[in-house]
């Protein structure tokens, strides 16, 4: 079993705002958001809570090769 994903991760404001997402949630990370890198943690936000496919797979295949099974 595995204990998480990889999510997408912090985006620039600017791109972040284009996509007009409402977070539901008290932004938590307030304090660390920038114009360079924000991040919610909120379930409407898709662009950088979104667990990505690609990354994912890629962490399993590595995961999987050093298993040596």
């Amino acid at each position: 079993s595995l204990p998480g994903a990889i999510a997408a991760g912090p985006v620039s404001k600017s791109s972040f705002s284009k996509y007009k997402i409402l977070i539901e949630s008290a932004d938590r990370f307030k304090r660390f958001q920038t114009s360079d890198a924000v991040y919610y943690d909120d379930r409407m936000d898709y662009v950088t809570n979104e667990p990505t496919i690609s990354a994912n797979a890629t962490g399993l295949f590595v995961i999987g090769w050093f298993s040596g099974k």
